[in-house]
């Protein structure tokens, strides 16, 4: 995979002797140029960047005290690691009374390599009113709604595989206004009566 760690063992690579000399090993030729080996170990040398797989074949030696020697070749397969795909999203509409905990829209994304995938919402999501599963990408709400105070929500869903790569949706929530009913302490539901007097009916 072509995101994992400069340092990382790849493989070891072994001989033998019928004297039972001790062996060196090398690398005879790399045409990535990528590959170390310490000792028997073969390691990733340097980061690795594509954007397809690729195949080449790395020809290791081994060579006993006296200088007979042998070539053997090791075929490795670096896969172009892809970012979250994440399906398109649609705006979606709450009135302002609803409860907490409830289901606003559901984020969902496929990764060409099976991995798992994470979801977050990073951004726009003003007073934390929602929040959303990051294992199933579920969108809910987490806190009262009030369309006098906003009346609409972008929120950016990053989805990331296992890797780190990321992919970043918008998911739009529209907030409706409710009638909120007046109590009889309230002055706008006061009457004037015929005498001129104000008091509540």
């Amino acid at each position: 995979n072509e995101n994992i760690a400069v340092g990382t063992t790849l493989g070891y690579v072994y001989g033998s002797d019928a004297n039972g000399d001790q062996l060196t090993y090398s690398i005879f030729a790399d045409p990535s140029g990528n590959i170390g080996i310490d000792g028997n170990r073969l390691y990733l040398a340097n980061a690795i960047d594509i954007n397809e797989d690729v195949t080449f074949n790395v020809l290791l030696k081994v060579q006993d005290p006296y200088g007979a020697s042998d070539i053997d070749e090791w075929q490795v397969t670096v896969e172009n690691n892809h970012s979250p795909v994440i399906s398109n999203t649609s705006a979606v509409s709450l009135a302002e009374n609803v409860s907490t905990g409830t289901s606003v829209a559901t984020i969902s994304a496929s990764d060409a390599e099976s991995e798992a995938i994470t979801y977050s919402i990073t951004a726009g999501n003003t007073g934390n009113a929602f929040t959303i599963n990051s294992s199933t990408g579920a969108i809910t709400t987490a806190a009262a709604l009030d369309y006098e105070t906003t009346t609409s929500y972008s929120l950016t869903i990053t989805a990331t595989d296992a890797w780190g790569n990321a992919t970043t949706t918008t998911q739009t929530v529209n907030v409706t206004d409710v009638s909120e009913a007046l109590s009889a302490n309230d002055p706008a539901g006061w009457v004037t009566a015929g005498d001129g007097s104000a008091g509540a009916y």
